[in-house]
């Protein structure tokens, strides 16, 4: 086993991982959310964010990231506020509803795909455990 044949596997079960959960995702916050707006509100559950934070994360344009992020506004998910340090950045965040929604959406995501790993033993859960937190680690996925 070496990195380039890791590196091999991730590339290929990342994006199917991936798509199983959009596909749960969908599921469950569509109509009322798109995948895109709510990978905003898990973005911004981890902090505030600019607009041009947030379109160079999901690789849009300031402008298409406006058009998203007003949806959220006016649904009652986000609010912009002044940034401290320059109060002609706008920066955003979360509100209460917002958070409660991404946790209702996140929870039933969850449940959805629960029974997939139900099908794993506990030796194979404490395997995909640890992989993950060494994934986390790696590739910095708390930030």
């Amino acid at each position: 086993m070496n990195a380039k044949k890791v590196s091999s596997e991730i590339i290929e079960v990342i994006p199917t991982v991936m798509r199983t959960i959009r596909s749960e995702m969908r599921k469950v916050a569509l109509p009322e959310m798109t995948i895109a707006q709510f990978r905003i509100l898990m973005r911004l559950d981890h902090g505030c964010q600019s607009n041009k934070q947030l379109a160079e994360w999901v690789g849009i344009s300031t402008a298409a990231m406006s058009r998203t992020i007003e949806v959220l506004v006016v649904k009652g998910y986000v609010q912009r506020k002044s940034a401290e340090s320059d109060r002609r950045e706008v920066i955003l965040a979360l509100t209460a509803q917002g958070k409660k929604k991404y946790e209702a959406i996140k929870e039933m995501a969850k449940l959805t795909l629960t029974p997939r790993l139900d099908e794993l033993n506990g030796a194979e859960l404490k395997k995909v455990h640890e992989a993950l937190l060494i994934l986390m680690e790696v590739f910095g996925a708390k930030q």
